[in-house]
């Protein structure tokens, strides 16, 4: 099982793509992971799909409304999409 840490070590890297996949594999045991939605949402939106983004931020949204990562990263997509 991945961790938060580990995957967060991995973009300090600059192992971006293992990194997407260890937060990857993280949501697939604990989809209401909070830095991972973000964590995948940012690499979305780095990598041009802000409709991806958006979706995974809603459900971050969804979770936790006042997470300020959270809705900063919303404007990001917002921005994006015009």
């Amino acid at each position: 099982m991945t961790s938060v840490s580990e995957a967060e070590q991995l973009l300090r890297q600059g192992r971006i793509a293992e990194a997407e996949q260890a937060y990857a594999r993280l949501l697939e045991t604990s989809p209401d992971n909070l830095e991972a939605l973000n964590a995948l949402a940012l690499a979305d939106l780095r990598q041009g799909r802000p409709d991806a983004a958006l979706q995974r931020l809603q459900h971050a949204e969804h979770l936790a409304p006042d997470h300020a990562l959270t809705q900063h990263h919303l404007g990001l997509v917002q921005q994006a999409r015009g």
